[in-house]
């Protein structure tokens, strides 16, 4: 949202509701207190002034994403430009109940993207560059996960340990490390409420091609299975993991 349309917002607020404006939890904005009679004309108006109305019900809801490598250090992906591409190409579509997906640029996953339908977290797999390395310690030191031990002056990185946040890759004073590759681990079927659920892993690495096939895989699959009032995950368990993951992961190499 640009720093122009947050006025006209507060002159909707003002002439349809009663001045206030709500932030709510998926990064969209609520104008309460419109009464049913000037709904439409609320519309207009905020449609006027280059912005849409978010979706409710069963469909397809808002993506929510962090700031990603355009602001945040630890950013691995461009999560804001994938969640636009998401919105772009998913977004308001009808299924048996709502839909929701976040995108985060890196493990430290400040939308919760397990906490989501289908969630995104950067990933960066780091690669070691032995001539340019000086021994220093830096990357074993800063890294969480202790996946990372010098020896003989050399970094050895344990791939079970490994988050693959990519810290240590921009720790290094030297550049003896690299990133090998980059993408999404993505993860299925998570939810909040009263029952919540943490998704499960689908796959890692994803670019940003094959996560929109797997949303896409998803949908379809949701459409065929779920019944109304039934989260994607209860979808899922019901008809099993392993069934989904063949179904989504047919065409990925």
């Amino acid at each position: 949202m640009s720093s122009d349309q947050l006025p006209k917002l507060a002159e909707i607020a003002e002439k349809y509701g009663r001045g206030e404006l709500h932030l709510t939890t998926r990064q969209t904005v609520e104008i309460p207190w419109i009464k049913s009679a000037e709904i439409e004309k609320a519309r207009k108006a905020v449609n006027a002034a280059g912005m849409t109305l978010g979706a409710s019900g069963p469909r397809f809801r808002v993506v929510t994403a962090c700031p990603g490598n355009r602001v945040c250090k630890h950013g691995q992906k461009d999560s804001q430009e994938f969640a636009e591409e998401i919105d772009r190409r998913f977004f308001g579509t009808g299924l048996p109940h709502k839909f929701k997906v976040a995108v985060s640029g890196c493990p430290n996953a400040c939308t919760k993207p397990r906490e989501n339908d289908i969630g995104f977290a950067g990933m960066a797999e780091p690669e070691v560059i032995p001539q340019n390395c000086t021994g220093c310690r830096k990357c074993q030191n800063i890294c969480k996960e202790k996946a990372i031990t010098v020896e003989s002056n050399l970094p050895s990185i344990d791939p079970e340990k490994c988050a693959f946040c990519g810290d240590c890759i921009r720790a290094c004073p030297a550049g003896s490390l690299k990133a090998k590759r980059t993408g999404y681990a993505v993860y299925a079927g998570g939810k909040m409420g009263r029952r919540p659920k943490l998704g499960k892993l689908v796959a890692s690495f994803v670019s940003e091609e094959e996560g929109l096939d797997i949303i896409e895989k998803s949908l379809d699959l949701y459409r065929l299975h779920g019944v109304p009032k039934e989260r994607f995950g209860d979808t899922i368990q019901r008809i099993g993991f392993d069934e989904y993951l063949t179904e989504v992961l047919k065409s990925q190499s």
